[in-house]
Order: structure tokens, then C-alpha cells, then sequence
């Protein structure tokens, strides 16, 4: 066993096996010989090598559960695998499903996951005709004990087959529907004296009392893997996929619980580079070690459709992004059912990754940055049942941040330990807060804090720190913010003639007194469901009221800013404007790190490393085609003057100057990413 494997390892690789077993030429012309040539092509350090599926079938002689037909008898390809990895100097982490295996849902209907009705999604699929994968993927229910002594038996029979492996990764660690099954009612009965599961509605106190604790007995069995995983084998490393944290619902529970299970965080994730980003810096600022692991699929767009693959320069992207935020990547393909992998794909990957060895060396230090975004795991949700939540508007902060260089980190809602190392802390609609974390805020707040945040779900903070009353929900679904004379310079564009339209409900405050108001609530003329309107197209603005809806003020030795629509979600460039405006009456750009006159599509991110800094410049719009954008300026805050700069990218001296506390470097024709070394 290699231990502290990941480490050393940043270069990883899955291959997707959820095959079959009821056709005789499904995994017939899986090779371990074929399939080691392609992890050396594609330069891979670690290979995650399935051991089971979401299907039920194992990869290992099992007593409890099913053997896949391939890997009946002798000769198991696997274990020659895990042999040949290991002979190779490839690190091997074992994958293995929990909770999604459809094989034991059709043995044992007892452990199953039902919904309210009684029935699974796979039968209610069924019932549907639905074509999609939800009628494949049977469910069992981690609150089950019999399951959970299947589990344990496995994990066991794993481990001594497979011998002194470096990891295990537990996939579908998550409620994938809200359980009525016994089981869960009976803890539900136990742990909260509740008669039966409660129905969903995100106002009632009993139903969010039942998924808070729903994300305690995730978290509970994601310890009970990991903790009789490490029984077995010591030193070996747990991961549990941490994606559906980011990816998924408000019921699936996937929270910080379940990632203090881990030795170090990683998912797999499905989007935008901006999408990327963010959880890439969310998964940096919860992991328990470095770096965090970002999977990325190789398909273009899934692996849904096995035979199309990203272009070379589309999966650099992602690679490099990777690099910026010091994640080791993971790339994940799919096996063609027989059994082969397409050797093409391996040596585009492996090209990529021999330009991407050379930033190993440098991919540690602290990230420096000026603010952070609260993400709460445990808030992904609208007691209204609109679009906005705390989640959505996150990424929409972030994406806005990034398009005006400003340095961020994420951090996880109700876990940050912390806020204090930041000037300015933003909590986009922000949802699901415990009282501890409350308190945290406020005390933030009152010790000198910058502090905004945006939507109503949180009464008690508003009235804390605003003064101001929680009312309601307008009744409309086209409302305005209509910005007063005195704020324009943060407004710009919008006045209360003009105000902003939000095509949402919005909340309704009753404030102590305008102090700090900075824009009030106008309604159209007519509601739209009324058959009067004033304009066939739309529903402008007409009704001005007093209601509150963007307030500044101060709040013991530091400063809130307060609106009632999430400006932060909307990509309109007039509205990321606005939004930049109000982050710097909170945090000036006098007092940020960096300065810079970048284009909106190039993230900087900086570190402090043992004798300098690094700065690294990557362009999240570079896709297929590299544009050499137009040069631009960084500017650094530093009491120092570098001794040199290099270009760890291109490997020369780069020019700079120092003047008035700041580094100042400019970049130019960059097309795709580079690092920088400021040395002292």
C-alpha cells in the first residue's frame, strides 16, 4: 500500500463499467494488458478500477451477492488488473456502489427506498413507460440494517481479494428519493417523535426538522463505510463522491456530513467552466487534505453517448482549470460493453497531461483572496418554490466575481469554522442557516465584518442585523427594485422610473425607519393574471411603494448590505454591474489583493507559496477555439518588491514593476491559461 498516495497523484483516472451481464459478449474482450497500455498512454499515476456496479454485479467472488458472468471462475481480469497496476507504479483505488444496486432491490423488496406512495422509482418509471436510465437503477435504503451487514460483508470480501490496494471510492453516497420505508419510519419515529415521514413543504418546522436529521444519518453512513473500511485495512484512503454536495437536490443529503467521512474531497461534475470553478474552490475549502480531486468526463457531453469524446483542446480546458486551483483531475471514461477502450482517447489524454506535469511541482500554497461566498449544502432549496435558491445564486456570485477579477473563496454554510480571515462575506439567498452559524455572522458583523446577502428565508438575521420585518411574498410574479436618487451611482442605469424588474415573487419588510434604504419595491399596474393590463408584451412598472428592498447600514464596527431579489443570479450585464457596485460599498478595491483590468472571461487566482507567489491567469471561454486575447494588467498588493518573475508556462523571465505597494505584471496574447512565480 502507497500511502498518502493522493498527495503525489494528480493525474487520475475511472473507467465507467455499469455493464450488463445477461449477454455473452458483454465484458467477453475485457483485457488487463489492453487496458494497463491505456493508462500509460494517458500518463495516469492513479487508476480507480471498478470492483462492483450500480447493477449489483461484482467484480470478486462474493457469498452474499452476485458475480458478474465475466468474472466467474478463474482468471479474474480485475484482480490481474489491480496486480499489473501495482507492478506498474500505479496507484489503485476500488470502486464500489452503495445504494444504487438493482440487483438486491430485486431480491430483497425489504430493503428498498419507497416513496410516499409506496412505490420506487423504478416502478413508478415502469408505470410511466419512461425510457430513461430511473427504470434501471434500482435503490435500497442505507437505513436499513440487513443492507448495511450486505455492505459490511462486501467491503470485507473487497479488501482480501484485492489485497493492499491504496483507496476506496463509495459511490452514490445520497437519498435519491425521501424513504418511507420501515426503517426510516421507525427513525423518524425514535429520533423525532414523528408518526410518519412528513410530506414536503419547506414551511413546515417538522419537515425541515426531518431532512436536517435525513442529513445526519447520511452522514452516519457514510462513517459507518468508512470507519469499518479503515477497520479492515488501516492507512487506507476513503472517498465518498462528494458531486451530488454541488450537483444535487435539497433531499439528497449529500452535505458536509458526509464529506467528514473522507480523507480528501472529489465528485464528479457535469457543466460549465464557471460551474467548474466553483466547486472546485467549494471542494478546496472543506477537504481535509490536498488537493482535492475535480472528475471530469471525457465524453462530449456524457457518458451517455460512449463514442464521442471531447476535442483536445476542450478537455485542456478543464485540465487546466484543474491546475489553477490546485485539484488533481480525474477523468473519467466509459468501457464499450465487450470490454474495449479506445486507445485514441488515452493518447489525447496522456498529450494533454504531459503538458500539464510540468505545474505539478508547484501546485500547493495558500490561497489568497479577498471575500468569501457562503454555500449552504443544507439550503438548496425555496420554502416558495421558485427558481432562486441559495445554491443558483452562488454560482451566479461567483461567475459575476470572476468576470471582475475579484479573488474568492467558497465556504461551506453552517461548517466554515470561520469568517475572520475575510473582509467581505457574501451569502447569496441564503437558506438553511443553523443559530450557530447565525451567531458566527453576526458577531463577523459586529467585530468590523462586511457583510451581504440577498432573499427573506432568514428572518431572524434580518431582524438582527437590518432591524427589519419579514411581512410576506408579493403576490406578484413580476416585481421592480426601484433604486432611490441617492444611490445612482450604484444603480447606474435603473432610477424609479425605471427600475429593475425581477420575475420572481419578492419579500415584502416593514422597516424601523428609511435609514439605509437604498431602493423600494414598485409593482406593474396589474397583476398578470388579470385580463386589464397596460401593455399586451409585459408588465411594467406603475405601483410605487415604500417597501423596502436593498438596505445599507451599519452594524456594530462593520457594514450589510441587504436585497430582497438575488441581483447576484442575473447574467445581464447591467445587473452584474450593479451587483460588482454593491460588493464595493462592502470591500473598495483600494482594499482588495488584486487589481486588474482583465477581460470578464479570465479567472486569476493567487497563492502564497514558501518564498513568493504565484499567480495564475486561465481564460474560461477558450473552448475549442484559442483566441489570443489582448493584453491586460495585474496589479498585486505586496510590501515587498520581487526579486525575479518567471513563467512557469513558458519557462522565461517575465518583466515587471513596484510602485506604490502593488506589483504590477501584464499578460499578453494569452489563449488558454499561465502560471506565474513571483519570487522574493
Amino acid at each position: 500500500m502507497n500511502t498518502g498516495w493522493y498527495k503525489r497523484s494528480y493525474r487520475r483516472n475511472l473507467v465507467d463499467m455499469h455493464i450488463e451481464d445477461w449477454n455473452s459478449e458483454f465484458l467477453s474482450k475485457l483485457n488487463a494488458d489492453d487496458y494497463l497500455d491505456c493508462l500509460k498512454r494517458g500518463k495516469i499515476k492513479s487508476a480507480m478500477i471498478y470492483f462492483q456496479n450500480h447493477n449489483g454485479h461484482c467484480y470478486f467472488p462474493t457469498r452474499v451477492g452476485h458475480v458478474h458472468e465475466k468474472f466467474k471462475g478463474d482468471g479474474n481480469e480485475i484482480k490481474r488488473l489491480v496486480d499489473l497496476c501495482r507492478e506498474n507504479d500505479i496507484d489503485v483505488v476500488g470502486y464500489y456502489s452503495l445504494i444504487f444496486n438493482t440487483y438486491e432491490e430485486e431480491r430483497h423488496p425489504e430493503w428498498r427506498i419507497k416513496g410516499y406512495d409506496g412505490l420506487t422509482k423504478r416502478q413508478k418509471s415502469k408505470a410511466k413507460d419512461d425510457p430513461g436510465s430511473a427504470r434501471r437503477k434500482g435503490l435500497v435504503c442505507p437505513n436499513n440494517p440487513e443492507y448495511r451487514e450486505f455492505v459490511k460483508v462486501q467491503i470485507g470480501e473487497m479488501l482480501d481479494y484485492f489485497g493492499d490496494i491504496e483507496g476506496m471510492f463509495y459511490d452514490m453516497t445520497f437519498w435519491p428519493d425521501v424513504c418511507n420505508c420501515e426503517f426510516c419510519k421507525k427513525r423518524a419515529k425514535d429520533d423525532l417523535g414523528l408518526d410518519d415521514i412528513p410530506k414536503i413543504n419547506w414551511k413546515d418546522a417538522d419537515f425541515k426538522r426531518f431532512i436536517k436529521r435525513r442529513h445526519e444519518w447520511m452522514g452516519e453512513f457514510a462513517h459507518f463505510v468508512s470507519d469499518y473500511t479503515r477497520e479492515l485495512r488501516p492507512g487506507i484512503t476513503v472517498e465518498h463522491n462528494y458531486a451530488q454536495s454541488v450537483a444535487g437536490d435539497a433531499f439528497s443529503s449529500n452535505t458536509e456530513l458526509v464529506n467528514d467521512a473522507c480523507d480528501f474531497t472529489g465528485g464528479d461534475l457535469y457543466g460549465s467552466l464557471y460551474n467548474h470553478s466553483f466547486a472546485a474552490k467549494y471542494y478546496r475549502g472543506i477537504t481535509k487534505n490536498a488537493p482535492v480531486e475535480y472528475m471530469t468526463c471525457r465524453c462530449d457531453n456524457s457518458l451517455s453517448q460512449h463514442t464521442v469524446t471531447k476535442s483536445e483542446r476542450a478537455l485542456e480546458c478543464e485540465i487546466m482549470l484543474n491546475v489553477a486551483n490546485h485539484a488533481a483531475t480525474f477523468i473519467i471514461d466509459a468501457i464499450d460493453p465487450k470490454g474495449t477502450l479506445d486507445k485514441r482517447v488515452y493518447d489525447r489524454i496522456g498529450s494533454i497531461f504531459e503538458r500539464e506535469m510540468k505545474y505539478e511541482p508547484y501546485m500547493s500554497g495558500k490561497p489568497l483572496t479577498d471575500l468569501a461566498i457562503m454555500f449552504f449544502t443544507d439550503g438548496k432549496y425555496n420554502s416558495d418554490g421558485q427558481a432562486v435558491n441559495n445554491k443558483n445564486a452562488s454560482v451566479g456570485a461567483s461567475t459575476a466575481l470572476t468576470e471582475r477579477n475579484v479573488l474568492f473563496d467558497v465556504v461551506a454554510g453552517n461548517h466554515a469554522k470561520s469568517l475572520d480571515n475575510y473582509k467581505c462575506v457574501i451569502a447569496p439567498h441564503i437558506t438553511g442557516l443553523d443559530p450557530e452559524c447565525e451567531e458566527r455572522i453576526v458577531k463577523y458583523v459586529e467585530n468590523g465584518g462586511s457583510f451581504y446577502f440577498s432573499g427573506a428565508e432568514e428572518p431572524s438575521l434580518m431582524k438582527k442585523l437590518l432591524g427589519v420585518e419579514y411581512v410576506g411574498m408579493t403576490d406578484h410574479i413580476i416585481n421592480y427594485l426601484a433604486p432611490k436618487r441617492s444611490a445612482k451611482k450604484i444603480f447606474g442605469w435603473f432610477n424609479s422610473d425605471y427600475p429593475m424588474p425581477f420575475d420572481y415573487k419578492l419579500p415584502i419588510v416593514k422597516a424601523e425607519s428609511s435609514d439605509g434604504v437604498l431602493a423600494y419595491l414598485t409593482y406593474p399596474y396589474t397583476h398578470a393574471k388579470e385580463d386589464k393590463y397596460a401593455s399586451i408584451h409585459s408588465n411594467p412598472p406603475g405601483v410605487a411603494t415604500r417597501v423596502p428592498t436593498v438596505i445599507e447600514k451599519q452594524y456594530g464596527k462593520g457594514k450589510v448590505i441587504w436585497s430582497a431579489a438575488a441581483i447576484e443570479l442575473d447574467a445581464r450585464a447591467a445587473y452584474r454591474d450593479i451587483f460588482a457596485n454593491l460588493i464595493e460599498e462592502l470591500i473598495p478595491k483600494s482594499a482588495r489583493v488584486v487589481l486588474s483590468n482583465a477581460p470578464r472571461q479570465v479567472e486569476l487566482s493567487l497563492y502564497e507559496r514558501e518564498g513568493g507567489l504565484q499567480l495564475n491567469a486561465i481564460n474560461l471561454l477558450a473552448g475549442d477555439e484559442w483566441l489570443a486575447l489582448p493584453s491586460f494588467k495585474v496589479k498585486i498588493a505586496s510590501s515587498e518588491k520581487p526579486s525575479s518573475i518567471t513563467s512557469v508556462t513558458t519557462g522565461k523571465s517575465i518583466p515587471f514593476s513596484y510602485s506604490d505597494g502593488y506589483i504590477c505584471v501584464t499578460f499578453k496574447g494569452l489563449k488558454l491559461f499561465e502560471m506565474l512565480e513571483i519570487n522574493w
